[in-house]
C-alpha cells in the first residue's frame, strides 16, 4: 500500500470509528441522521482536497479510491438524508398511518433499486471489465442509465466519475430498504397489544456491533434451520429477545469488514473467554 492510498485508507477508517459512536449513541433517530449527515460532509471534504492535493499513483488506485473508499461516505450521506427525511415526516397518529408510510416508501424503494439491475449484476458477479469506464475520471461521459444530478459540491471533475454517485446510491438504497423493513418491525412489536416478552429480564449490554458480529457469525455457520433462513429474521429474532433495536445492521456489517485488524474481535472474546472458563474447571 503507497502512501497515497493509506492517507484514503485512513480517512475512511477513521470516518467508520466516527460512525460507530453515533450507532451506539443511544440517540433517538433523527439525531443520530443529523450527526450522521455533518459526518459525511466532513469526509467527503476531507477526502476531496486530499484527491486535488494529491492525486492517485495509478489507474488502480484511482479505481479502488472511486469504487470502495469515496462510495462509503457518499452512500451513508444518501442513507441519512432519507431517514432524517422519513422520520421527520411519518405521521405522528396512529400505528396503522406510519405502517402505511413505510409501506410506501418500501415499494417505491424497491422499484427504484430494480432501474440498478445492471450495476447490481455487474457487483454479484465481481466483474471488473468496465472499471476503467465507471470509475476513472477519463470517462466522464460514460453513461450506464440516467442518472440524478449530485450536489455541485461533489459534481466538479476532479472528485467524480461516470458511475461512481450511481455505485453508491445502490448501495444506499440497499441500506435503505434495510431501515424500512426495521422500522415496520420496531413498530409492529412495540405497538402490538399483549405481546408476550418471556425475554424482558435478558439485556443486552455490549456494543449494538458486537451483537451483530455475533448475529452474523450464527447466519453463515449454517446452525439455523441448515442455513435456509434470511439474515433479516435472525436480527428480528434477537432484537426480540433483548428488546434492542439494531437499526442499520447491514451498515454494521460494513463496520466490521472494515476493520483493520481483528474483524472478529466480539467472537474472538467469545472463544478466548469459554477456554478460559473450560481450564478453569480442568485445574
Amino acid at each position: 500500500m503507497n502512501l497515497k492510498t493509506m492517507v484514503y485508507r485512513n480517512i475512511l477508517h477513521q470516518f467508520m470509528e466516527s460512525l460507530e459512536d453515533i450507532k451506539n449513541s443511544g440517540a433517538i433517530k433523527s439525531q443520530s441522521a443529523k450527526e450522521g449527515l455533518s459526518l459525511c460532509k466532513l469526509t467527503l471534504t476531507k477526502l476531496k482536497s486530499e484527491v486535488e492535493k494529491r492525486g492517485f499513483k495509478s489507474k488502480l488506485e484511482e479505481i479502488l479510491f472511486f469504487k470502495e473508499v469515496k462510495k462509503v461516505p457518499l452512500m451513508y450521506h444518501f442513507y441519512f438524508s432519507a431517514v432524517l427525511v422519513a422520520e421527520i415526516s411519518m405521521p405522528k397518529s396512529s400505528v396503522e398511518n406510519k405502517l402505511d408510510f413505510l409501506n410506501k416508501k418500501l415499494s417505491r424503494i424497491d422499484k427504484r433499486l430494480a432501474k440498478f439491475f445492471h450495476l447490481l449484476q455487474y457487483r454479484c458477479q465481481n466483474e471488473s471489465s468496465f472499471d476503467t469506464q465507471y470509475f476513472t475520471r477519463r470517462y466522464q461521459d460514460y453513461r450506464v442509465f440516467k442518472e440524478e444530478q449530485l450536489k455541485e459540491d461533489y459534481k466538479d471533475p476532479i472528485f467524480n466519475t461516470a458511475c461512481d454517485s450511481a455505485w453508491a446510491e445502490m448501495h444506499f438504497l440497499e441500506l435503505f430498504l434495510d431501515y424500512l423493513r426495521q422500522r415496520i418491525l420496531e413498530i409492529k412489536r412495540i405497538n402490538v397489544i399483549g405481546e408476550s416478552r418471556p425475554f424482558d429480564s435478558l439485556k443486552w449490554t455490549r456494543s449494538k456491533v458486537a451483537l451483530v458480529e455475533m448475529i452474523y457469525g450464527i447466519y453463515c455457520s449454517g446452525a439455523l434451520n441448515n442455513g435456509n433462513i434470511e439474515i433479516k429474521k435472525i436480527v428480528a429474532q434477537f432484537e426480540k429477545y433483548f428488546n434492542i433495536d439494531l437499526g442499520d445492521y447491514y451498515g454494521s456489517f460494513i463496520q466490521l469488514k472494515s476493520r483493520k485488524f481483528n474483524r472478529t474481535k466480539f467472537l474472538d472474546e467469545i472463544r478466548a473467554n469459554l477456554i478460559r472458563k473450560m481450564e478453569e474447571h480442568e485445574a
